[in-house]
């Protein structure tokens, strides 16, 4: 029997950068998700005109279309009003973090502030309560090594 709950729920992961995705991947498959990936805009917004995920953890600066242009079209969808999106960001452009918030953006976190493990945890800690309440950004210095640590704990 296995130690991983059980869930239907299906994330799509929006993120350009493939370790980084693998990394998200790997940690919520452990928490039970069915994982989902999109790696620019454009691949976004077609999976998302077609599916409707449980859940959608979101890259902001993307290629093709970024993230504020996803969370638009994809909050365009009446089905769509109510799925949690997280949306993360290495850009230290405080235009992006408001448009996020604006164009309906569950919770954003910045890459730079939280690990993977962390932003996941987090992630799962809302359960079924997906209120939408923002997580303000606070751009602190990354401790390198605990970051390091961090990913190679999860890609294994």
């Amino acid at each position: 029997m296995s130690d991983r709950p059980a869930t239907t729920k299906t994330i799509l992961i929006v993120e350009d950068d493939k370790l980084t995705a693998h990394v998200y991947s790997s940690l919520f498959k452990r928490a039970g998700y069915r994982v989902e990936h999109a790696f620019d805009g454009l691949s976004a917004i077609d999976f998302l005109e077609q599916n409707n995920p449980d859940a959608v953890l979101l890259d902001i600066m993307l290629p093709g279309k970024n993230g504020i242009e996803v969370l638009k079209a994809f909050r365009s969808k009446a089905a769509a009003k109510a799925t949690p999106v997280t949306a993360v960001t290495n850009a230290l452009i405080p235009h992006f973090v408001q448009a996020a918030r604006e164009a309906g953006a569950t919770s954003i976190f910045s890459k730079a502030s939280v690990t993977p493990m962390e932003l996941t945890e987090s992630f799962c800690s809302q359960g079924q309560d997906h209120s939408r309440q923002h997580t303000e950004l606070s751009y602190v210095p990354v401790d390198s090594r605990r970051t390091r640590a961090s990913i190679s704990e999860a890609a294994a």
